[in-house]
């Protein structure tokens, strides 16, 4: 029954997530953070429960085709697009549409964006569909529902759509990153520069959300180096300082002696599931059989811990391959990136190349 089809929406989920995975890195920790507890919602939340729900209902179908011919299908479809609707709106699109995609890159941002427009737009026209069908069953009104369902999709778009322009570009009152990011936009104009490349939208959003009050405390924030706090140190303090003192904040959110970057966690619940049947004795490819996800998405989970000491990268990968990878970065320390992966060669994925840079990293500090 095509009520209770939800592929569509667990499919775009996964691209969305995949996608944003490969390019967390210009979008803040919290929206990577929310869009993994996403997904990992729908897998044990609402996936489980539409497989049992859809044999249920074939079994019921085939005794009576048409739902308004039956009392006891009814019954089933009333029940199942209330929990279904409640879960669907609680786990997914809530926090879906509240998801913060502010970017410096502008490509990477439309394109991320487009996904996640699409997978709104599925979610949305799904629960339209099952609010409808809370009362039962009518082929007519779903029929009805399911056409106008796009329209009503386009205005809700719209409200969303200036949601997504972060307060933070306004640069008001009391609005800590919106006036750290007027600050940086100014001086890139100054100095006829990209945005990026005076501060990049992450490390704004880490400076808002830590709230550094000293040059000591603010060289623990990710992307900020010795020239950077030289540069700019003294201008960010004092918008902070005085973001501070007006709304009655003492001292900073940081944890002394640990950089944003570097605390010893790793983030998500999905990570922790491929990390959890990895240690079952999985391989990679059964993982990402059973969790729908692409080989490389996995390898990407088993990376963070890694990176963070809790796996050798000989348990992931064969010794051969480390060995290989290994060599040739301590031949060719000016090699990053793009340049890297290409002469290393199509042997070599990019999150392999990643996993051995992790582990030695851990291996030196």
């Amino acid at each position: 029954m095509d009520l209770f089809d939800f592929k569509s929406i667990k499919n775009i989920l996964n691209y969305l997530f995949q996608s944003l995975e490969k390019v967390q890195e210009q979008f803040s920790t919290v929206s990577f953070q929310t869009l993994s507890n996403i997904v990992d919602n729908y897998t044990v939340e609402i996936n489980p429960v539409m497989e049992k729900f859809s044999k249920q209902l074939e079994l019921l179908t085939a005794q009576a085709p048409l739902p308004e011919e039956s009392i006891e299908l009814q019954d089933r479809i009333k029940k199942g697009s209330i929990y279904l609707c409640e879960k669907l709106k609680e786990l997914t699109y809530n926090p879906l549409k509240t998801i913060d995609l502010t970017c410096d890159n502008k490509e990477t941002k439309g394109n991320i964006y487009k996904l996640w427009e699409q997978s709104l737009k599925n979610t949305f026209e799904k629960l339209i569909l099952l609010q409808t069908n809370q009362n039962g069953f009518d082929s007519t009104q779903f029929l009805t529902t399911k056409a106008n369902a796009t329209i009503d999709f386009e205005t809700e778009k719209n409200r969303l759509t200036k949601s997504q322009s972060p307060a933070a570009s306004t640069g008001k009152k009391g609005d800590l990153f919106g006036s750290l990011k007027v600050w940086r936009d100014s001086v890139a104009n100054e100095k006829n520069v990209e945005k990026y490349m005076v501060v990049a939208q992450k490390t704004l959003q880490n400076l808002s959300g830590e709230m550094p009050r000293s040059k000591a405390e603010l060289s623990k924030i990710s992307g900020f180096g010795t020239i950077k706090i030289k540069q700019y140190g003294d201008e960010i303090l004092e918008i902070i300082n005085e973001f501070c003192e007006a709304n009655g904040i003492e001292g900073s959110k940081i944890q002394e002696g640990i950089k944003s970057v570097k605390k010893k966690i790793v983030k998500g619940l999905t990570q922790e599931l491929s990390y959890a049947m990895f240690k079952e004795g999985k391989t990679i490819v059964e993982i990402a059989e059973i969790r729908g996800f692409a080989a490389s998405t996995i390898e990407g989970h088993l990376g963070e811990y890694v990176k963070n000491g809790f796996l050798a990268v000989e348990d992931v990968l064969e010794t051969k391959k480390v060995k290989i990878i290994r060599e040739f970065i301590v031949e060719n320390p000016a090699l990053k990136g793009t340049v890297l992966k290409e002469a290393l060669g199509e042997d070599y994925s990019y999150s392999e190349i990643r996993m051995v840079w992790s582990s030695m990293n851990v291996e030196v500090n």
